[in-house]
């Protein structure tokens, strides 16, 4: 109810310590992989049947853009340190 908050409300309380919660976001690394990252799933619907090479590059190029895996292709994505916490 309206009437029991206190006009202090959001004040640190005298004798109590005010906990800080600080939200911190993660980058994506391309060294992380989800559900749908497995050998078993379809990148794209285009299937390579060599006449049709640019389009299905196209949409490999696209679907691994999207998955933050293209570095990998290009090179620009280096194997990590041993000691690393990413080569696991």
């Amino acid at each position: 109810m309206a009437s029991e908050q206190s006009h202090d409300e959001g004040k640190p309380v005298e004798g109590k310590s005010e906990k800080k919660i600080e939200m911190v976001k993660k980058t994506p690394s391309p060294y992380d992989l989800n559900s749908n990252d497995n050998p078993g799933s379809i990148i794209t619907q285009v299937q390579l049947r060599g006449e049709n090479y640019d389009e299905w590059a196209k949409a490999m190029r696209t679907s691994l853009r999207a998955r933050r895996k293209w570095g990998f292709v290009e090179g620009t994505v280096k194997q990590p340190d041993e000691n690393s916490p990413e080569m696991e």
